[in-house]
Order: structure tokens, then C-alpha cells, then sequence
């Protein structure tokens, strides 16, 4: 009990219930808190076991946005241990979130990590109305067979996910490059529509978001999420970019 007591303290919630609690991820999925387990970061089904592991790891986060090493990401021991679902995040990244890059460290590789969040709020710190995020490309999380949710981040690059290949949630900040989720199948329209919504404004480039046949049949004309998407498409494309560039989607 005393070592609940600093899991909740560090910003887990655990359900003492009996009854299945639903809750609301951070990425707006509704998703269960199962009794007698913890919740943290949108997973409610965290084990005392799990939850140990993670608490040992809960600077990590911290550290690794303080740091100006990149390479210094992969500082923590058994990233390969399944225990390690997620991270808390860190309280403190007003300063640390917005000029901070990864790039060629590869920090999250290879880990058995599920869900990826910078901070521990539902939100980003502001400057100017603008959300202040992660600046990154996905070389940050290669061969991440079982992650599934990654939040908000500027790609520093042209960005490819086809090792994340469980990858459903994806949350990308400020676009102006080109986008490959050919080989994510999960991949959801929330995902899809966000990173529309969030071009670069003022990008001067001609950008495309390649989707899966299988996802971009869902968005294409007849499909389930046609008129979502193509009210984004055209909302953005319409308008909202004053650079003279455009966003638009492919199917491998």
C-alpha cells in the first residue's frame, strides 16, 4: 500500500472498485480501468508487477527531455523488458519540449513500450497559442514492434512507420514532410485527420500522408471515412495553408 500510495503520488490511478471504470485516453478513445489493476497513459489493465517496473523508470522521461545528448534516449536498462509498457512523463517540459530534437539515437528502438506520452498532462505547454511539442522524426522509434500510441510531435524529417507496425494513434505537430503509414493497418482516422489538420501553415511544399490500400479505401470516395477526411482535405487545402502548399493523401 505504501508503494500505491507514490504510484498514485507520480500520477497513476488505481481502480480499488470491483467495477470496470471507463475512462477516456488521451487521444480520445474511450478505454477500460480493470479492477485491481493501474491505469496510467490510456492502459487500464497495468499489473502491481508492471506498475513496480515502471515506477522504478519514472524520471526517465525527465532525464531524457533535460538532456542535450540524444543519444543519451536509450539510458535506461532491459528496454526489451514487456513490464515497461509506458513512461510517466515529466511535469517540467515547458522549456525542454520546444527546440528539443531526436535524431540518429533511435531512442525508443526496439522496445517492448506500447504507448509513448512526453508529459504528464493532457496537454502541451503553450507559446503564442501554439502547442510546443516534440520535435522528432520516426527513426526515434525503430523496429517498436509493439507500440501503438505516440503523442504529439513535429517530424524533423520526411517520416516512414513501417517497423511500428501495431502503430493505431498518431499525433504529428506542425507537417511539412511527407508521410509514410503504408504499412501501419491500424492506423486510425483520428490519426489521419490530425495530421491534416496540422500542416504547416504556412508550407510552401506539396506534401502527401501514403496510406495503406486498406486505410486509404476506408478514406477514398464510398469509403467509411470519406466525407471526414475529404472535409479536412479541403478545409486545409482551401484556406487554412498560406504558404501555396498542399496536403494530400496516396495509397501505396
Amino acid at each position: 500500500l505504501a508503494l500505491r500510495a507514490l504510484y498514485i503520488e507520480a500520477g497513476a490511478e488505481y481502480n480499488d472498485t470491483g467495477d470496470i471504470i471507463k475512462k477516456t485516453a488521451f487521444w480520445g478513445e474511450e478505454v477500460v480501468h480493470k479492477p485491481g489493476c493501474y491505469y496510467l497513459n490510456g492502459l487500464g489493465d497495468i499489473t502491481e508487477e508492471q506498475m513496480a517496473y515502471i515506477y522504478r523508470m519514472k524520471d526517465s522521461m525527465t532525464i531524457f527531455l533535460a538532456s542535450n545528448d540524444a543519444a543519451r534516449g536509450r539510458f535506461w536498462q532491459d528496454m526489451g523488458d514487456s513490464r515497461l509498457r509506458t513512461l510517466f512523463g515529466t511535469n517540467n517540459y515547458g522549456r525542454w519540449l520546444t527546440d528539443k530534437t531526436i535524431g540518429g539515437a533511435n531512442p525508443f528502438a526496439s522496445m517492448k513500450i506500447e504507448v509513448i506520452k512526453w508529459t504528464n498532462t493532457s496537454g502541451l505547454a503553450t507559446s503564442g497559442g501554439e502547442a510546443l511539442a516534440m520535435k522528432t522524426s520516426s527513426d526515434a522509434f525503430f523496429q517498436n514492434t509493439t507500440l501503438k500510441v505516440i503523442d504529439r510531435f513535429m517530424p524533423s524529417k520526411d517520416c516512414s512507420f513501417g517497423q511500428v507496425t501495431n502503430l493505431a494513434e498518431l499525433r504529428l505537430w506542425a507537417t511539412n514532410f511527407n508521410i509514410d503509414l503504408s504499412k501501419n493497418q491500424k492506423i486510425s482516422k483520428a490519426s489521419i485527420i490530425y495530421t491534416i489538420e496540422n500542416v504547416l501553415k504556412t508550407t510552401s511544399k506539396t506534401l502527401l500522408i501514403t496510406l495503406h490500400s486498406n486505410v486509404y479505401a476506408k478514406c477514398a470516395e464510398g469509403g467509411e471515412w470519406y466525407e471526414d477526411v475529404i472535409d479536412a482535405l479541403n478545409t486545409v487545402n482551401e484556406g487554412a495553408i498560406t504558404g501555396g502548399g498542399s496536403i494530400g493523401i496516396v495509397s501505396a
